[in-house]
């Protein structure tokens, strides 16, 4: 039988043509092996594991010995990372259980004293004065609006070529 050929059963039914085995070391037969970082992906989401982690630089202040670690990303939705986003959701379960929520919006602006708004007041002033010398500089180092006519030359023969 060649690979053309369809197989077929005792009643007739067509069965799906069987691949031939790849020669070991060729293209084929690394094309079928699972790729490392996919492989990477199933082994850290089965343990648990971030599959994004930040890379920071620490540095020993006393030695001046630097090193590179990695902390777990901190996603909380699912799709950028499974593991970080149950830890999230663990955590945020938990802090509702022992009532870190709130049912009403802590009030936290004091009213305004009277030294903060004379504070508020002069500095408004201030930086009206300051921006009042800054256009009064520009206008003296430019002349505005521009004169329409011709600059005339400043040479008193004309050239000759």
């Amino acid at each position: 039988m060649t690979t053309l050929d369809v197989p077929t059963t005792t009643t007739g039914v067509a069965q799906a043509p069987v691949a031939a085995p790849a020669a070991s070391g060729s293209r084929l037969a690394r094309m079928r092996l699972p790729k490392v970082n996919d492989a990477l992906l199933d082994m850290a989401a089965k343990h648990g594991v971030c599959i994004r982690p930040v890379s920071l630089r620490r540095i020993d202040m006393d030695t001046g010995r630097t090193e590179v670690i990695d902390i777990p990303c901190g996603a909380t939705f699912s799709d950028k990372c499974p593991a970080c986003a149950g830890r999230a959701q663990r955590l945020r379960t938990q802090q509702i259980i022992e009532g870190w929520h709130r049912t009403d919006e802590p009030i936290t602006t004091d009213p305004v004293s009277e030294d903060q708004a004379a504070l508020l007041i002069q500095r408004a002033q201030l930086e009206f004065d300051r921006a009042a010398a800054v256009l009064r500089r520009c206008r003296s180092t430019t002349k505005w609006p521009p004169s329409t006519s011709t600059p005339t030359s400043t040479r008193s023969t004309p050239r000759s070529s």
